[in-house]
């Protein structure tokens, strides 16, 4: 869609807005967490599934599963038309006369502005990793702390199966996402590596403090036992009895307000990284879901040889960002492309298997991992249709210069549940597997 000239401007001085002050003025209650402002979103409510990243001044909404910049933000909470978020963002008709200086003024600061927020983002991203690294360096080898999780989630055995490098353990960190959460306990630490394999990043799982003795201080279990607490984080913190009750052996942590909070946090880059559970030297295929619990369920069932098993740390990570076309309408099911903050297939899988949880949202989420699936065949060569995914291709291989097929599939673990779930239900039953096979 071209623009005509009053319309450039118009938009020009609407993009001069950034999402927070939109946010600010119309009265929303976000919280901030790290370069974040978080909480209920607009237009579907919810507690923290709304998300404007300031640095970037781009936002989301989970369960929406649409976002993008302020133009947008306004199109989509005020239900209006491009031409009318941009004179509501501007504070002006479109029809009005433009005013030359003041479009240069909103233009130039516009460009000190992104600036900032790009030098600021930098800052946020060396800090977040020096602080990820540092949280892993306090872990310990798996040990009894970690067993007696996966037990809790029919996973016996899983810490004996996967890479040692991936996983580790700590009796006592505090719970650092979020303000007015006061929390400090046992928690499972994952590492994220890049696509180069390198550390990226860092996922952690509280834990219920029932996985633990807890005697005045949080203390380890067998090899983790004696490990110092965190430094600067002092004794464990009380916490209330409802937090100490478990969910599938995770803590449940409340906020100041009671509101429960994510067990589940990150610190660093996750975005295009993966949690790289077990890869076998000589693997062709591969399976990812979402989270650790999914595709350790799986792995268990199967123990294929030939299977490398990876957990994406989320959804948004594993399908990376829907495309747009022309007129600014989002089209969830295709892959935007040039987005290369994602999680990216290696060129050694053959067989790529996305693993769907049949406990969130049906819709939202098939979308998601077609979108990752047509993303993947893509990216190899192959301009896939929704009617092509979960079929076999044949693509050329740069390194090689032969073709390489590669089948990606969509696996579901059913309605209502996910696949560890069904690995819960029956330890010794390979429904799991036969469900991503």
């Amino acid at each position: 869609m071209t623009l005509s000239p009053d319309l450039t401007a118009l938009k020009a001085e609407a993009a001069a807005r950034t999402c927070a002050s939109w946010a600010d003025e119309r009265g929303w209650k976000l919280r901030r967490a790290g370069a974040e402002l978080v909480g209920p979103c607009p237009v579907c409510g919810g507690d923290d599934r709304f998300a404007i990243h300031t640095a970037k001044n781009v936002w989301q909404c989970r369960k929406c599963g649409v976002g993008g910049d302020v133009i947008f933000l306004v199109r989509h909470t005020e239900n209006c038309g491009f031409i009318e978020a941009c004179e509501k963002l501007a504070g002006r008709a479109a029809s009005s006369p433009v005013d030359p200086e003041r479009a240069a003024r909103l233009r130039k600061q516009a460009e000190r502005d992104a600036a900032r927020r790009e030098v600021d983002e930098q800052r946020r991203r060396a800090e977040a990793q020096r602080d990820a690294e540092a949280k892993w360096e306090l872990g310990r080898p798996c040990g009894d702390l970690v067993a007696a999780y996966f037990r809790a989630r029919g996973l016996a055995g899983a810490e004996l199966e996967i890479d040692r490098r991936v996983l580790r353990e700590h009796p006592g960190l505090y719970y650092w996402a979020g303000r007015g959460v006061r929390h400090t306990g046992p928690v499972m630490l994952a590492r994220v590596d890049d696509p180069d394999g390198e550390f990226s990043g860092l996922h952690a799982t509280f834990l219920a403090e029932s996985l633990v003795a807890v005697q005045g201080r949080t203390t380890g279990m067998g090899r983790a036992g004696g490990l110092p607490a965190e430094v600067g984080t002092g004794s464990a913190v009380r916490q209330p009895d409802h937090q100490k009750t478990s969910r599938k052996g995770k803590a449940i942590i409340a906020d100041a307000a009671g509101n429960v909070v994510e067990s589940k946090i990150t610190r660093g880059s996750v975005r295009a990284g993966a949690i790289r559970l077990k890869t076998p030297p000589r693997a062709t295929r591969l399976v990812i879901g979402e989270g650790i619990e999914t595709t350790l369920s799986v792995m268990m069932a199967e123990k294929r040889a030939d299977t490398a098993y990876w957990a994406a740390a989320n959804l948004g990570n594993l399908a990376g960002r829907a495309a747009r076309d022309s007129s600014g309408t989002l089209h969830r099911a295709e892959p935007d492309l040039s987005d290369t903050n994602c999680f990216t297939c290696p060129e050694w899988v053959t067989e790529l298997v996305l693993l769907g949880d049949g406990d969130s949202e049906r819709g939202f989420t098939r979308d998601a991992l077609t979108r990752g699936a047509k993303r993947a065949l893509r990216l190899r060569g192959h301009g896939a249709g929704p009617e092509k995914v979960g079929t076999g291709f044949s693509v050329r291989d740069r390194d090689h210069q032969k073709l390489r097929p590669l089948n990606v599939r969509l696996a579901w673990a059913g309605d209502g549940v996910d696949f560890n779930d069904l690995k819960m239900a029956n330890p010794d039953s390979a429904e799991a597997a036969s469900c991503a096979s």
